[in-house]
């Protein structure tokens, strides 16, 4: 099946307000854009999504309403996914970060704090200790960041 998302899109709008007027309005289109799309996932599909009635704007049918339903899932999905990555996603998972302990009570406070406000759902793991200890982390791979001096470290590091 050969659908778009920008089809889901024009769908979903015309069945918000039952008028495919009021739904180019809202997406910047033309109405007949607003028609082509629904016509052609009709004829994906086989059979009517709307009723058309002359002056009284559209009506899903019993059919038009289960592909709506799923239809808002699909964009759902597709927004998710176009938004990693981006600036405006919302990041999450699990960052294991080492630092230096002579530093740990100055430094960590502050950036655990702005890390909780701006990532919420980031899960911040801590590890403290000596320049010895975060290179062999690092190099394990076990640390995904290391807050140290720019010294002590041993290469490449």
């Amino acid at each position: 099946m050969n659908f778009t998302l920008r089809q889901l899109r024009y769908a979903i709008a015309a069945a918000k307000h039952s008028n495919l007027t009021l739904a180019a309005e809202e997406l910047h289109v033309s109405q007949p854009s607003i028609s082509t799309a629904i016509t052609e996932l009709e004829g994906l599909f086989g059979q009517p999504l709307f009723v058309r009635q002359r002056g009284l704007g559209v009506s899903l049918t019993p059919f038009g309403r289960t592909v709506m339903t799923q239809a808002k899932r699909v964009l759902a999905e597709a927004q998710g996914f176009a938004d990693i990555g981006s600036e405006g996603s919302d990041l999450a998972g699990e960052l294991v970060i080492g630092c230096y302990a002579d530093l740990a009570p100055y430094c960590l406070p502050q950036i655990l704090k702005r890390l909780q406000l701006e990532c919420p759902r980031v899960l911040v793991d801590m590890r403290e200790g000596g320049f010895e200890y975060l290179g062999k982390r690092l190099g394990e791979g076990t640390l995904e960041l290391a807050l140290t001096y720019d010294l002590g470290l041993p290469p490449p590091y």
